[in-house]
Order: structure tokens, then sequence, then C-alpha cells
């Protein structure tokens, strides 16, 4: 098994797992609001990123499901037919996962950019030239709302 493949296992393992609490107890893992992924966010990593040689391909650890590209099922490859609330599901819970540092910033926020915009290195490049690209800005909304969502969640913890 590649180390891609399981990168991706673990990322997918600690999506389907609560997060640790302060006190050793468990957290719900904030997935963001399902809606604005599907509007905004999810056709956003398709265009830009779920290309077969980026994210658009099995074992990534950020792998997206895309119509006419990668699918869950091997014998929906490249058909042309929406992707299936399981992929979508899947695409979400993924991408969450990429909000994993808030003291440093979320690396599905800071990776696209460049890094002095704020960016970190990505080997896919650069994908927004300005952290105020309008086309940017759904998924740093999205990336903060999860975000703000998942303090929100740890702060009314007992």
């Amino acid at each position: 098994m590649s180390a891609l493949r399981i990168t991706c296992l673990l990322v997918l393992a600690v999506a389907a797992l609560p997060a640790c609490g302060p006190d050793g107890g468990t957290l719900p893992l904030s997935v963001g609001d399902q809606a604005t992924f599907r509007a905004e966010v999810q056709p956003l990593l398709e265009e830009r990123c779920a290309n077969p040689s980026c994210h658009g391909g099995d074992g990534r650890p950020l792998e997206i499901y895309a119509n006419l590209r990668h699918r869950l099922h091997a014998e929906d490859i490249y058909v042309d037919e929406p992707i299936t609330d399981e992929e979508l599901t899947l695409n979400q819970q993924r991408a969450a996962c990429f909000i994993n540092d808030l003291d440093h910033g979320s690396s599905l926020a800071r990776k696209p950019l460049p890094v002095d915009e704020g960016g970190v290195q990505h080997a896919g490049g650069i994908i927004f030239q300005r952290g105020d690209d309008p086309a940017y800005l759904p998924l740093r909304a999205w990336v903060d709302a999860t975000a703000a969502s998942a303090a929100n969640v740890q702060g009314a913890q007992p």
C-alpha cells in the first residue's frame, strides 16, 4: 500500500472519529455547512483541484470526487452525472480534516495561496494569486465558518 493511500486512510479515519477534548474526552468534528459546501466550495474544488494529477485521484490525502472525473465507484469515473450525496459528504469531510491547525491557519485555506499572501508550500503550485481573489473568498469563508463552529463546540464542552 502506498504512503499516499495510507495517509488518505488516516485522514478518513480521523474524519470519522470525534476530536479529542482537553480533559481526554471527545468532541464532535465540525464539517461545516453542507449547503454552503455544495453551492460554493465543491464547484471550486472541482474546477481548481480535482484534476487527476492533483487531488482528483485515488489515494490523495485530499481526494476529491467530481463530475466527469474521479468517482467513488470505478464504473462512474468520467460519467457525466452529478456527484452523489455520498461523494459530496466524503468531499466535505475530507476538506474539513484540513481545517486542522487553527493556531497556524488552515492548510486548506493556506496551501492555494502564495507565501507572500499567507500561503504555504503546495506541490500543486499557486491556485489563487491573492487572498482577496473573489474566486478564493467562498473557500475562505467556509473554512472560517467551519473553524468558528468547531471552536464554539469546543468552548461549550464542560
